[in-house]
């Protein structure tokens, strides 16, 4: 049964496979914010899906990888 959980956990896969694809595609750089701002999109949605399944590994990696996106969007925005 789709609940709204897994909504979210659905479209944060998906804006983490948008931003792989891009990069891949040579379409956005990896330096770039939209870069790192669809990582962290993906990452909340994933927490919070993750979270409603008491996955906490899942928690885990995806506050890390969001912490890391923010981190190079700050260094991105102090150049």
């Amino acid at each position: 049964m789709l609940n709204i959980y897994t909504i979210l956990g659905w479209a944060g896969a998906l804006a983490y496979i948008t931003a792989y694809f891009l990069v891949s595609t040579k379409k956005i750089r990896a330096d770039k914010p939209l870069f790192h701002w669809l990582n962290i999109t993906g990452a909340v949605l994933m927490v919070i899906n993750a979270v409603s399944q008491f996955d906490y590994p899942n928690v885990f990696v995806n506050v890390v990888w969001a912490v890391i996106a923010l981190f190079a969007l700050y260094f991105y925005n102090k150049k």
